[in-house]
């Protein structure tokens, strides 16, 4: 079961990286358009909507950046954000995210899943010091 939480936390904090990008990438490309043109309302309009655009897909990769560090870090509210986060991929980025959301869903629905993440520690990220 770890593997299989590896792997999916490694493919959520992997895709929620690809959206952040692609989030800039919108961004950049839609303003730059309108600064290409030279023209100030066509670069106000643009500005606009490279700020929405961008906006939202970059609020839209939160929940998968969130889903992959929770399950990492075994906390016992992942697996809820994960099935929650499976159903959405079945229906988004098809056909990838429909392979994300089955492999997601069939993970979080195993007993051993539940089981793992009830008795895991909620492990903390931690800093050490020297001679400390």
């Amino acid at each position: 079961m770890r593997t299989h939480f590896a792997v999916l936390s490694a493919l959520y904090i992997g895709t929620a990286v690809i959206e952040l990008f692609i989030a800039v990438l919108a961004m950049m490309t839609i303003a730059g358009g309108g600064l290409l043109s030279g023209d100030l309302t066509a670069i106000g309009v643009t500005w606009t909507v490279s700020l929405f655009v961008g906006g939202f897909l970059g609020i839209m990769a939160f929940p998968s950046l969130i889903g992959g560090l929770a399950l990492y870090y075994r906390k016992s509210w992942a697996r809820v954000l994960m099935i929650i986060l499976g159903f959405v991929n079945l229906f988004l980025f098809i056909p990838i995210g429909a392979l994300l959301g089955i492999y997601t869903l069939w993970v979080m629905f195993k007993d051993e899943a539940e089981e793992e993440l009830a008795r895991a520690p909620n492990l903390k990220a931690t800093v050490s010091y020297p001679g400390h």
